[in-house]
């Protein structure tokens, strides 16, 4: 039947105050298409936030009361027991830290972070072996990290288990790019064992690839120029040492190396132009006055010779090494009963370094006169 005029506008006013109505009640309620859920955390997590936010700031009583209040909350929470092992690690007490940490990996046992943790705090603890049981495990179940073989290899190196730090060492290097900021340190730490452990060879191969690495490094180009010494290769010794005097030119212990570098390569005139420098440098070091008046003698320049006794005697009287110095300038001119007397007051001196060689030489000369043969 159809609708009049009258009966069709009253139900399109109905259907409209109906959809007002509704959409009213929508907006009120603050009801969306797809209305955002509100994420509730718990009051572990709150007391755990609270406690990292501290820990950021510094404030470690503050993050560790925190810390605590979540693991009353929920005693499996294991972010809070890493936190508070930070805390107590930052404060200087590892043994509260490896408790702390033992919970995150005995809730966790198979999370690798856990036990490095453990072995850091370990570590901190001076409990090196430990440390070293918990790096292994963490490198069985993640062996790709570089912290972990890093970790196992101070463990090792704190138990004075120089192979196996050396083998560590050598596998984090592996791990390392180049481009990596650790990739220097990781290579210094191995060059550094192998040092201590007289591995001179393969120390100077890895010392020279930290060198590239930092050109100017003056800890690694001195170091190679003393391993260069000890392995008798005197070019090298006296090219590092040249380096290290360009970086370090007022240090008188390293002209003093230069020149025994030069000397052992028979470049006496060098030698000589860095002893007085160390000299120059150091003027109130009686040793290198001997050593230059040794240098002298080499080189026949036996005026100088006695001059640097001289010297030596003014800074150190009744110095055994320039009574030596000057009685062997003497012999070798031929003065004998000159060089005879110094010698004398050598052995008068009563030094144990140098008598036993002066009364040698006073025999080897009063030999030298009966025999009617030439000095030195």
């Amino acid at each position: 039947m159809a609708l009049n005029t009258r009966n069709l506008w009253l139900v399109l006013l109905g259907l409209a105050l109906v959809a007002g109505c509704a959409g009213r009640q929508a907006t009120s309620s603050g009801n969306q298409a797809t209305p955002s859920k509100q994420v509730s955390l718990s009051e572990a997590d709150r007391h755990y936030q609270l406690g990292a936010q501290y820990l950021k700031d510094g404030d470690l009583d503050s993050a560790a009361a925190e810390f605590r209040s979540a693991i009353d909350s929920d005693p499996a929470h294991r972010k809070a027991y890493r936190g508070l092992g930070s805390v107590y690690l930052k404060q200087g007490r590892p043994t509260d830290a490896v408790v702390a940490y033992r919970k995150v990996s005995d809730l966790a046992p198979n999370e690798p972070d856990g036990h490095a943790d453990l072995g850091s705090a370990y570590m901190a603890a001076g409990e090196y072996a430990d440390a070293a049981g918990e790096y292994r495990v963490a490198i069985q179940l993640n062996p790709t990290t570089l912290d972990y073989m890093t970790g196992l290899a101070g463990a090792f190196e704190k138990q004075g288990m120089l192979p196996e730090a050396i083998e560590a060492y050598r596998k984090a290097v592996e791990m390392t790019p180049r481009s990596d900021a650790r990739y220097l340190p990781n290579i210094l730490s191995l060059a550094n064992l192998l040092y201590e452990n007289q591995i001179f060879a393969d120390a100077i191969s890895v010392y020279k690839t930290a060198l590239s690495l930092a050109p100017d490094d003056f800890g690694v180009i001195e170091t190679l120029g003393r391993l260069s010494l000890k392995v008798e290769n005197y070019p090298s010794a006296a090219d590092y040492y040249e380096k290290a005097v360009a970086l370090k030119p007022t240090d008188p212990q390293l002209r003093y190396w230069l020149a025994t570098a030069y000397t052992k390569m028979g470049s006496t005139d060098k030698a000589i132009a860095n002893m007085n420098r160390a000299v120059e440098l150091n003027p109130d070091n009686p040793d290198l006055y001997w050593l230059l008046g040794d240098l002298y003698n080499r080189a026949q320049r036996y005026d100088d010779a006695i001059g640097a006794a001289a010297k030596l005697l003014a800074i150190k009287p009744n110095s055994a090494g320039a009574f030596c110095v000057w009685g062997e300038a003497l012999a070798r001119q031929g003065r004998y009963d000159e060089a005879k007397a110094q010698y004398g007051k050598a052995v008068a001196s009563g030094d144990p370094a140098w008598s036993p060689y002066a009364a040698r030489e006073i025999e080897k000369l009063g030999q030298q006169q009966q025999g009617g043969q030439p000095g030195k």
